[in-house]
């Protein structure tokens, strides 16, 4: 069942506060916003350590859902950073340690998103994977989990599988090729015989060729001398082009998901969510060497994505390796309306979210794959 349907069918359950409404009713919320309820913490949640929508996400009823990992640039001060951003969504501990000389520095415990935390339901967390068909493969740059989001499987999700060929004309290479095997098979001067005549043959044709097109820019009106023989002999010239195989082409993926939140813990959770994925998908900036501050930016995150079926990795389904954020796209008036909650707030680290969170937000994003794909990764799933 998707999760629109599930949405729309149990929009009355004991975690919802508003039922279900049209587009018309959210433009007359413009005038009576909707009042959020703080909403209780559903019994059946997904237990590990993630930002997730909807709260009840590993509900017998949706089943399907995609844990997107954020792995982080893990130079310079980028880490810190990062965990500094999870602590502000409720993924990461404040801590403050103290040292020997007194002094007082604070640490972010980031919890372990690779492993069930006080799951009873048996998830199962997937190890982080291998940056495989890379140059940086031996010296990973993005190497430490500093978040994880849970989000209910949309519709149309599907994964394309594309090379990149080119064509050449092989009239000339063709013959050669050909006179090179049949030398092989022979000895001494008769192999040299076979060769020099070849490459002859070759220029002769080639020289036929050079003429014909001299006749033709000759400023004489004569047309092209060889496609006038073409037509004549109602033949045509064999181009002698084949298909030469290049590289294997990047994927991509590409999600548009709906949020709908239906109380204060909900909306919390939605701008999180949205945080998150903007915070990671952008570069930061630092001082570079020789003291060039501001000159150079430190690469943006990583992410894993996996689809799964209740508790465990859905095999029916690709596999996906490394990638990045290529794009977000969030609309705030998702239905043609601009329709919000009554004002509420939440602290965040040293700030405070406040305003008018939205009824209903559309977020649309597209991940690259960051190594491209071979028969090794083809066999296990991907």
């Amino acid at each position: 069942m998707s999760y629109s349907k599930y949405y729309s069918s149990n929009f009355n359950n004991s975690n919802q506060t508003e039922p279900a409404k049209s587009s018309a009713a959210f433009g007359a919320s413009l005038k009576s916003p909707i009042k959020l309820s703080e909403g209780k913490k559903p019994k059946n949640s997904l237990d590990f350590n993630s930002l997730k929508y909807p709260m009840d996400i590993s509900s017998e009823e949706l089943g399907h859902y995609i844990v997107f990992y954020l792995i982080s640039n893990s130079h310079g001060s980028v880490v810190n950073a990062d965990k500094e951003m999870a602590s502000r969504v409720g993924l990461a501990e404040k801590e403050a340690v103290l040292y020997d000389d007194a002094t007082e520095k604070t640490k972010y415990n980031v919890k372990d998103f690779r492993k069930n935390n006080d799951n009873d339901e048996g998830f199962k967390y997937q190890s982080s994977l291998k940056p495989e068909n890379s140059v940086l493969s031996s010296v990973p740059t993005h190497t430490i989990t500093t978040g994880a989001i849970t989000l209910y499987m949309p519709q149309n999700v599907s994964v394309n599988y594309g090379m990149t060929y080119g064509v050449e004309g092989t009239e000339l290479s063709g013959q050669i090729v050909s006179t090179l095997n049949k030398a092989r098979k022979q000895s001494g001067v008769a192999a040299f015989k076979t060769i020099a005549g070849g490459v002859v043959a070759g220029a002769i044709d080639k020289t036929a060729q050079i003429v014909g097109d001299a006749l033709g820019s000759s400023g004489l009106d004569v047309g092209n001398p060889q496609k006038i023989l073409s037509k004549a002999l109602g033949v045509a010239l064999n181009p002698h082009e084949e298909q030469f195989f290049e590289k294997p082409n990047f994927r991509s993926f590409s999600y548009t998901f709906d949020f709908f939140p239906r109380n204060a813990r909900e909306a919390k959770e939605v701008h999180n969510i949205l945080w998150m994925f903007k915070y990671h998908q952008h570069p930061s900036l630092d001082g570079g060497p020789g003291g060039f501050s501001g000159r150079y930016f430190k690469v943006p995150s990583e992410f894993e994505i996996f689809y799964y079926y209740k508790n465990d990795v859905n095999d029916f389904m690709n596999k996906i390796s490394r990638c990045v954020l290529e794009s977000l796209d969030i609309q705030y008036s998702a239905d043609g309306q601009f329709s919000t909650f009554d004002e509420t707030r939440f602290d965040s680290g040293d700030m405070t979210v406040k305003g008018a969170p939205m009824t209903h937000i559309k977020a649309t994003l597209k991940f690259n794959e960051t190594t491209y794909l071979t028969k090794q990764q083809i066999a296990k799933g991907y």
